[in-house]
Parts: C-alpha cells; sequence; structure tokens
C-alpha cells in the first residue's frame, strides 16, 4: 500500500469519525429539544420514569441535559486531538511524523468508541420509548417528528458512519503499527550491507598484500590501493 493511499484513508477515516460524533450530538439535541415543547413535558415526565427501575438508567443519565454537555465535552476533546493528530500526520510539523501517527491513531481511537457507544445507546433508547410510550403519544405528529423519526434516523446515520470508520481504522492501523518494525528491519538490512562491503574490502587488500609480499606490485602501487579502498569504505559507512 503507498504512502499516498494511506494518507486518504486516514483523511477519510477522520472525516467519517467526525460525522459520526456530529451525528450521535445532534441526537442529544433533539431530545433537549423535545422536551422543551408545550405539552410534551408531561409525557416526557410520565413515560421516561420507567427508565429510573431498569438497567437503561445509563442511558437516561447520557441523554440528560449533565449527560449531554458532559459526553459534548469528551467527543469535542476526541474531535480536536483527532484532529491534531491528523494534521500532524500529514504534515509531519512540530513533532515527529511516529509520534504523530500515534497520537492520530489513539485519538481517533477513543473518539470512535465514543461516538460508537452513543449512537448505539441512541438505538436502544428510542426502540425502549416507542415500546414504553402509548401510541396517543407518538401519534402526536410534531413529538414524533422531532424525537422518534429524528432520533432514530441520527443514531442509524452515526452506527453505520461508525462502522465504515471502523473498517478504514482497521486498514490504517496496522500500517502505523508495523512502521517501528519496518524501520528495524531496513536498518538491519543497511547494517547487513555494509558488513558485506567490508567484508569485500578486507579481502581485496589481502590480495593486494600478497601481490606486493610477491613483488607483482610496487609498495607505491599497494599503498594507494590501500588509501582508494579505505577511502570507500569510510564513504559508505
Amino acid at each position: 500500500m503507498t504512502e499516498n493511499v494511506r494518507k486518504y484513508l486516514s483523511i477519510s477515516f477522520a472525516v467519517l469519525t467526525c460525522i459520526a460524533l456530529i451525528l450521535s450530538l445532534k441526537i442529544s439535541l433533539v431530545y433537549i429539544r423535545a422536551e422543551e415543547l408545550p405539552g410534551v413535558a408531561a409525557y416526557f415526565e410520565n413515560g421516561f420514569s420507567f427508565l429510573n427501575r431498569n438497567n437503561l438508567t445509563i442511558a437516561h443519565y447520557l441523554f440528560d441535559n449533565l449527560g449531554v454537555l458532559a459526553f459534548k465535552l469528551i467527543c469535542l476533546l476526541c474531535v480536536v486531538f483527532g484532529a491534531i493528530g491528523g494534521v500532524l500526520s500529514l504534515s509531519g510539523l512540530l513533532c515527529s511524523a511516529k509520534n504523530a501517527k500515534r497520537l492520530c491513531t489513539f485519538a481517533v481511537s477513543v473518539a470512535m468508541f465514543f461516538s460508537f457507544f452513543y449512537s448505539l445507546l441512541g438505538i436502544v433508547y428510542t426502540q425502549v420509548i416507542e415500546a414504553k410510550i402509548s401510541e396517543e403519544v407518538l401519534s402526536n405528529m410534531i413529538f414524533h417528528e422531532l424525537f422518534g423519526i429524528k432520533v432514530s434516523t441520527y443514531s442509524y446515520f452515526s452506527f453505520v458512519t461508525v462502522l465504515v470508520a471502523g473498517v478504514l481504522y482497521f486498514v490504517t492501523a496496522p500500517n502505523f503499527a508495523t512502521a517501528p518494525k519496518t524501520d528495524k528491519v531496513a536498518k538491519s538490512s543497511q547494517s547487513q550491507i555494509l558488513e558485506e562491503k567490508e567484508l569485500k574490502t578486507v579481502e581485496v587488500l589481502l590480495r593486494y598484500k600478497e601481490l606486493f609480499d610477491r613483488g607483482v606490485i610496487t609498495e607505491q602501487e599497494y599503498e594507494n590501493k590501500k588509501r582508494a579502498l579505505l577511502g570507500e569504505s569510510k564513504e559508505n559507512s
């Protein structure tokens, strides 16, 4: 896989993750807006009280105002760090490319986890609400449009987007993980080549020494050959 392909996949991954986070946060905004509608607050007070008596209490908390603000802050930090990591990994500015790729991979992984978890809660939450609240409430088109339909839409789109981003993550992350190994292999190969060249240099010097001892070449010729070979060896190292 070429470097350009990895860059495009990284960009696509970051963009899709940000889209998923935005869609997930819209679920909260729709919830707050629907709760503030005249005449709908009573439905929320009566219809959502069952959430406090079962295992979905955490979903109720995460969609409550305080939970939404805290979750928004976490998601915002993930997006910011993910964007910084993505920019640094593509431009190579301010820090090494290796550290930038690690930062980008870590940040977008955290962001993807929160977005995946949040969108999944949105789907479960919507299904439970539609099952528990009476048909009379859901027949209210304003309520149904602002909450039931929109939350379902945002949740499912966010869920699919996170899955696509996850596929891109598994395509790009191995490249980040194997980069240090690739560097080690390259360095090992380079050192092996240098050792082979040094051995060849020693062999050639021994041959010239043998020729000099036999009187085939003069001492001056031998010294010139030795200096030339040793000079090449130093340049290669």
